[in-house]
Order: C-alpha cells, then sequence, then structure tokens
C-alpha cells in the first residue's frame, strides 16, 4: 500500500518536469571586424598610420589591445629617437613596427 501512495504522489511530479525538446543551433556569422577603424580608434596621433599597420593585427583575437600595443611601441621608438636627437622620428618608428609604407 505504501508503494502504491508513494507512486500515485510522484507521478504528478514527474509528469510536471519539463521535457528537453530538441532544438537546432545555429552560429552566427562572425562578424570581421573593421580593423581600419578599431586602428584609428587605438592610434592617437598615428591614426593616419593605419593602413601600413593593419597588417601587424589583422589576425588577433584582441585587435584593440593589439593596436593599442602597436602604437605604444611605435610612441616609444619615437620618443627614444627624439631624446637622441634623431631625424624623422616618427617614420623611423613606423617603419621599425608596422614595415616600410
Amino acid at each position: 500500500m505504501q508503494f502504491a501512495t508513494v507512486l500515485a504522489l510522484a507521478l504528478p511530479l514527474v509528469a510536471a518536469i519539463p521535457q528537453a525538446t530538441p532544438t537546432t543551433s545555429t552560429v552566427a556569422p562572425s562578424a570581421t571586424p573593421d580593423l581600419l577603424a578599431i586602428c584609428e580608434s587605438q592610434a592617437y596621433g598615428y591614426a593616419d598610420a593605419c593602413p601600413q599597420c593593419l597588417h601587424n593585427c589583422a589576425t588577433s583575437a584582441y585587435p584593440e589591445q593589439c593596436y593599442y600595443s602597436v602604437f605604444f611601441t611605435v610612441n616609444g621608438i619615437q620618443s627614444d629617437c627624439e631624446a637622441h636627437g634623431g631625424n624623422n622620428c616618427r617614420n623611423l618608428a613606423l617603419n621599425e613596427v608596422c614595415g616600410q609604407s
């Protein structure tokens, strides 16, 4: 008798549990980031050099941080060059980090 009572009480609970329904999931197309816009947002005074430096971060999973790093490095090289009396320091720094334009 106890088994029948437990079964009678449990049956409505089991029926109330939501059943898993098979779903089809589609992968959203990955949006290709606008590398030029991202580069320009991180380049500050070097935005005009973005076309020269685009390849540096083209395959990066984190292009914002990548371009920040690129231009942080360019700025450091330019500053060091200027501190030592160099000429054409901006272009030399860009060429060193991003390649010849």
